[in-house]
């Protein structure tokens, strides 16, 4: 009898045959709000999976904001899956150097960034715009809609409907969150949760009338720290942490015993150019998502400054999602794939980015003696200690294109 074919099992196998090639027929439609990093990361990566993916944006305009921000060699790997690791190393500097002064003066550590053969990419000091600007171009000017503020969302089977402020609404088999830590699609997943606030406040700028430096720097003192670095094109991104309540005119008097180049930066930045604001993150949520929702980049995982990974986490964030989607047989459980390759990842770095400003800004003098002994540390092993973060996605060993497993940060 082991001859014979089970016709009912046969008919079973051509039925769900049928189905997944159907389900792969069926391009999977994606909605994006926000036209940040994070978003536009995730619909260069959906668009090249090749899903059907449209991003809406609040702002009528995408204005050039912000100031400048270090992309570490985990962005760098994110970008090349991206396909645009090139165009951003040759709108930014590449960071070979770096050093940690005290307020005094004296010299912490220094050592040269060897990134790019301990990690396999280097680290770039880049402006937003110009990071923003490059994601744009490939991710096709047509594909973002300005003007359309997301109010909310509603499920109705395999659909999302999107609803926006003017009345609109828009259907999608996907809806993903890319709307910043006040992300009215995390609100409307998770409920209102206000940010947690710190009690730090941050002043960034770029200026272009100093000599830019050669490396990048911090200086740490009593209560704050100031770091610089450059951006290529002449220009210096400078970014200093400090107490809240402290009013623009004052920056100067804060930073007035400082060593050079932080006064000198000051100076030459007109305080209109100077960018201020209050440091606000959120806990690691306990979900990301509900049914075909998800969250990306800040509306996800907002961190604070700590460890310079907002933005690499968000392009991570990209590629993971991309990934998760396109492998799936349906989205619901890609999104969920997607989840539970990025929360747990996300989490540490945010408490970790917490930590760390936490000790960069400690006041008594004998905390600060003992940052000061934390950071002499050999640069070698500080950078070991922090390969699962910089490594993550130079080499997938489970294949070309496929997410890493949960728990799989240690072979990166």
């Amino acid at each position: 009898m082991c001859g014979w074919r089970d016709a009912d099992r046969d008919n079973r196998k051509e039925i769900g045959g049928t189905r997944r090639r159907e389900r792969a027929a069926a391009v999977i439609r994606v909605a994006i709000v926000g036209a940040g990093i994070a978003g536009l990361g995730a619909a260069i990566a959906l668009r090249r999976a090749g899903l059907d993916t449209v991003v809406w944006e609040r702002e009528p305009e995408l204005r050039e904001v912000g100031a400048g921000l270090t992309l570490w060699p985990n962005a760098l790997h994110a970008l090349r899956r991206l396909g645009v690791a090139d165009a951003v190393l040759g709108a930014g500097a590449r960071l070979t150097s770096g050093s940690v002064h005290s307020w005094r003066g004296a010299v912490l550590v220094s050592t040269g960034l060897d990134l790019e053969r301990l990690f396999g990419a280097p680290a770039v000091g880049i402006h937003r715009a110009d990071l923003q600007r490059t994601l744009l171009e490939a991710a096709g000017a047509e594909t973002v809609h300005q003007g359309a503020q997301c109010i909310g969302f509603a499920q109705a089977g395999p659909r999302v409907e999107v609803r926006f402020a003017d009345g609109q609404t828009k259907t999608a088999d996907v809806l993903v969150g890319a709307d910043g830590i006040h992300s009215a699609v995390r609100e409307a997943v998770l409920g209102v949760e206000e940010p947690r606030r710190s009690p730090w406040a941050a002043w960034r700028a770029v200026c272009s009338g100093v000599r830019p430096p050669a490396d990048t720097n911090m200086t740490i003192g009593p209560g704050a720290h100031f770091g610089y670095l450059p951006l290529g094109n002449g220009r210096t991104y400078w970014f200093a942490v400090t107490e809240l309540g402290l009013e623009a005119e004052a920056l100067g008097r804060r930073f007035q015993d400082w060593p050079e180049p932080v006064t000198g930066l000051i100076r030459s930045t007109p305080a209109s150019a100077v960018i201020h604001n209050d440091l606000i993150d959120r806990p690691p949520a306990r979900r990301w998502g509900r049914g075909r929702v998800t969250l990306i980049g800040d509306a996800a995982h907002a961190m604070l400054p700590g460890l310079g990974q907002g933005a690499c986490q968000a392009l991570e964030d990209a590629v993971a999602l991309a990934d998760s989607l396109r492998d799936a047989s349906d989205p619901e459980g890609g999104l969920r794939r997607y989840e539970a390759l990025r929360m747990a990842r996300t989490a540490r770095i945010a408490n970790l980015s917490h930590t760390v400003l936490t000790m960069m800004q400690w006041q008594h003098p004998a905390a600060r003696a003992l940052r000061a002994l934390l950071l002499r540390a050999p640069a070698r092993t500080t950078l070991a200690r922090q390969a699962w973060i910089y490594g993550y996605g130079r080499a997938l060993p489970h294949g070309p294109g496929r997410p890493a497993a949960p728990g799989d940060d240690a072979q990166c």
